[in-house]
């Protein structure tokens, strides 16, 4: 392993923090996710209290269809992404490698494959709570955990620029 490299399999914590933050792809990606569930619950039990001062039970109905979504929505959240961590990562348990280099050069190997990419390769580098998420040219995402071994923020930001995100 090198300086500026780290070896790790994905942890279902950083998966489930890199699918929480898919969603929105923007700072404070947490904060936003409260913020919409939350709204749309007032917006539901709003809905409700409507269709109670109306005397219409079809509008009471819809309002409580909308909050009852919406306060399932982290579980079934949970459950799926539980699942798809154990469809995808769960069964091989692969031990990937990735490392950066000083040019902003980065390169994943996993096994026998080791795939290279060039600064101009990466579309953007998100810091995460747990990690980092390179997004390359290809539409592939590869979830990197932090570690004492990887270069800090401040590197990242100068050898990447705009192409660095903090959204944790």
């Amino acid at each position: 392993m090198t300086e500026n490299s780290v070896t790790y399999r994905i942890s279902p914590a950083l998966f489930a923090e890199y699918c929480y933050f898919s969603l929105f792809k923007t700072k404070n990606y947490r904060l936003v996710r409260t913020i919409s569930l939350v709204a749309v619950t007032v917006a539901g039990l709003l809905t409700a209290l409507v269709g109670l001062l109306y005397k219409d039970m079809n509008i009471t109905f819809l309002g409580g269809a909308i909050v009852l979504v919406t306060v399932m929505v982290p579980f079934v959240q949970k459950k799926y992404i539980k699942s798809r961590y154990k469809l995808v990562y769960g069964k091989t348990l692969t031990v990937y490698t990735a490392s950066f280099a000083k040019g902003g050069a980065f390169t994943v190997s996993a096994g026998e494959i080791t795939e290279k990419y060039g600064k101009n390769d990466i579309k953007c580098i998100y810091y995460i709570k747990g990690g980092y998420a390179v997004s390359t040219t290809n539409k592939a995402t590869f979830l990197v955990p932090l570690a004492d071994t990887l270069p800090d923020k401040e590197w990242f930001k100068k050898t990447y620029g705009n192409k660095f995100k903090v959204c944790a």
